[in-house]
């Protein structure tokens, strides 16, 4: 029946491995896929381009220390998922049938005043007959990155799967066996370089032309001055640059003030330096606790320009040779304090950075004087600050390891932030995490924390690193070589003797350049304070430590004491007939807390439904959670958290939200 399947000529193992030696053999490296989902781009929800995870490279914010920052050239193969727009993919290009091949190209659109692309069909009817060369409008062969920038005609090929038909009325049509395999954008600008170049017949083509083409049409300045060339032209490159550089500096002013005014550095600004011969900041001072460290001051930032000096009021970013504050980076809040100088003070609001240069953000405190490129300083670190961060971070690494000992060796992290107040953990966990495995996490993290285990730190290479059996690191991101590995329990120097052994298993171990607590003790006791869904597959859990962690859970206990009252009264109060809600609230973390009950039994309360009553509530103070009969006797179990089913985060309208109770239940027992 039908025909035998046939051995493929040039699958798609064969195409991607015939293009990543055709690269190699000319000095590229063959980097990775990054994950579809990016790690540590904010700006993306899916990976949409094989350019996305060099980034950091064109942004100049690429850690030295990794691999990434060192290439040159690279070629390969990226999974991607576009959610808009033309989103096909290149699988196998090579030997198909040439009866089974259509080309498309752009038919024009007379409204927006936009020709047919002709010179693209003649070139296809050269090679197809005219059956199989078919004009679509702007939907689908006209190419534009936004409302400006690069734009054009695109023409494209579309293979049938299938064969021997005629499918023309299946291209661009979403129909699965005719695909698109290849396409090519004609960028505009040829008619602006045209009437350029006949303006000036023969001389020179100006600067602010070239600079036009590069960022209207997005034509390379090579490209154009190759074009020029072969019409016996020039192109004023100096001109060029001055444009480009005018245009760079509107640019970084306006980007570089970031939200809330933060100062920012980008590609320019980081390979200035590099020019000026500064050399990458050197943070591993970040490690030491309850020490000045002495530095010198290597260059001033505004973010927009370099100044060689800090006035009273200036609000700028100080690059240091050497510094003992800790930057903002792998989740963990940057440390606050103060650089001290000759002249003065420096108060340190902020510590980003930026392809290995340590950014120093803040405003100088003195009424006189100055601070200058070349001042020796000293770094005054608020210690009391991190001290409330250190145990958040440690805790962090006992709270992965516990989910998976309870969730199981699926869990993968997916973010996290480390504050002073808090700390916040994603996920990746398919459903709701049920309050018995809640209370289970919860309890494995004050255990370790009870059993007073010692907190090791190492650095190694990324390879001995990767060989220890259960190492925890977060899938995508771009570690440094060497690296630093964070265990509890057991020195880092046992785990790479051994690396195999299965008993480091049962420890907490994972890559980490945060700072941290020498022992468990130190973090006291750890409260979880909610779990909840950010997106399809992924949960989150919010906890604290220390002091915050014992308010917690006192809160906890008091609100389920008070829950115990309502509902015992001679055995229950909810048997006497009696409604009961109880609402708490933690100003700390901004969150209400509502159980809620009615009697099954008693007739009088039929018009009184618990899900309703919790509705009116919970839109109050933004609340969430879920209903039904018995809510009040099913939270009691609950209660072992500040977690439950039914919070708001605004606590500011708890009266209001109490009032509307009343009011609410009283007019349906009316």
């Amino acid at each position: 029946m039908g025909s035998q399947p046939t051995e493929c000529e040039w699958p798609a193992t064969r195409v991607r491995d015939t293009f990543f030696k055709f690269f190699q053999d000319k000095a590229h490296v063959n980097w990775k896929s990054s994950p579809v989902v990016p790690h540590n781009d904010p700006t993306l929800l899916f990976a949409n381009a094989g350019m996305n995870q060099f980034k950091p490279i064109f942004l100049g914010t690429a850690d030295p220390n990794t691999e990434l920052s060192k290439l040159k050239r690279a070629c390969n193969t990226q999974k991607c998922i576009r959610a808009g727009g033309k989103h096909n993919d290149l699988d196998d290009v090579y030997k198909l049938p040439s009866d089974r091949i259509y080309a498309t190209y752009f038919g024009g659109d007379e409204k927006l005043g936009l020709p047919a692309d002709n010179e693209a069909r003649d070139n296809w009817l050269k090679f197809l007959p005219a059956n199989r060369v078919l004009p679509f409008g702007c939907k689908d062969n006209f190419w534009e990155m936004g409302d400006t920038g690069p734009c054009g005609p695109c023409t494209e090929i579309h293979f049938d799967r299938i064969g021997g038909r005629d499918v023309a009325s299946r291209v661009n049509n979403d129909d699965p066996t005719v695909i698109e395999i290849w396409n090519l954008v004609f960028i505009q600008g040829i008619e602006k370089f045209k009437k350029a170049a006949q303006e000036v017949q023969g001389g020179i083509l100006s600067g602010e032309d070239a600079f036009e083409l590069w960022d209207t049409y997005g034509f390379p300045l090579d490209l154009t001055q190759l074009m020029a060339e072969e019409r016996g032209l020039s192109v004023d490159v100096e001109g060029f640059n001055i444009a480009m550089d005018k245009a760079r500096e509107r640019s970084r002013s306006a980007q570089n003030k970031q939200a809330g005014g933060t100062i920012g550095m980008d590609a320019d600004a980081t390979a200035s330096l590099h020019k000026k011969r500064v050399a990458a900041t050197d943070d591993s001072f970040k490690f030491t606790w309850f020490q000045d460290h002495t530095s010198v001051i290597k260059a001033v930032y505004t973010g927009s320009e370099f100044l060689e000096s800090v006035a009273p009021g200036d609000e700028v970013g100080i690059i240091l040779e050497t510094t003992s504050f800790y930057a903002e980076q792998g989740g963990q809040i940057y440390d606050t304090g103060f650089i001290e100088g000759p002249s003065g003070v420096f108060e340190v609001s902020n510590v980003q950075i930026y392809g290995g240069f340590v950014l120093h953000i803040g405003s100088f405190t003195g009424k006189t004087g100055r601070l200058f490129v070349g001042d020796k300083v000293i770094c005054k670190v608020d210690y009391d600050r991190r001290k409330l961060i250190a145990p958040n971070h440690t805790c962090t690494h006992m709270l992965n390891f516990a989910l998976r000992e309870v969730l199981g060796n699926h869990v993968d992290q997916k973010g996290s932030i480390v504050l002073p107040e808090k700390l916040r953990y994603d996920f990746s966990h398919g459903k709701p995490v049920k309050p018995e495995e809640l209370r289970k996490i919860e309890s494995i993290v004050n255990d370790q924390i009870r059993a007073e285990l010692d907190v090791f730190s190492k650095e190694t290479r990324l390879g001995d690193a990767k060989r220890i059996n259960g190492l925890r690191a977060v899938f995508g991101e771009v570690y440094p070589d060497p690296v630093r590995v964070v265990s509890i329990g057991r020195k880092v120097e046992d785990l790479l003797e051994d690396p195999e052994n299965k008993e480091w298993l049962s420890i907490s171990a994972e890559l980490c350049g945060g700072t941290h607590i020498s022992n468990t003790r130190e973090a006291k006791a750890f409260a979880l304070l909610s779990e909840e869904g950010i997106a399809k597959g992924i949960r989150r859990v919010t906890a604290v430590t220390t002091e915050c962690a014992f308010k917690a859970l006192d809160l906890a206990s008091s609100l389920e004491q008070e829950v115990n009252e309502a509902s015992k009264a001679d055995g229950s109060v909810l048997e006497q007939g009696m409604a009961v809600m109880v609402i708490s609230k933690d100003d700390q973390v901004n969150k209400a807390f509502i159980c809620a009950g009615v009697p099954e039994k008693d007739g009088k309360y039929k018009q009184l439904n618990v899900t309703e009553w919790l509705k009116k509530v919970l839109e109050l103070i933004s609340g969430k959670g879920g209903g039904g009969k018995g809510v009040l006797l099913r939270a009691r179990k609950l209660l072992t958290f500040s977690n439950s089913p039914f919070q708001g985060s605004d606590v500011s309208r708890v009266e209001a939200a109490m009032e509307v109770a009343e009011s609410f239940a009283a007019m349906k027992l009316t």
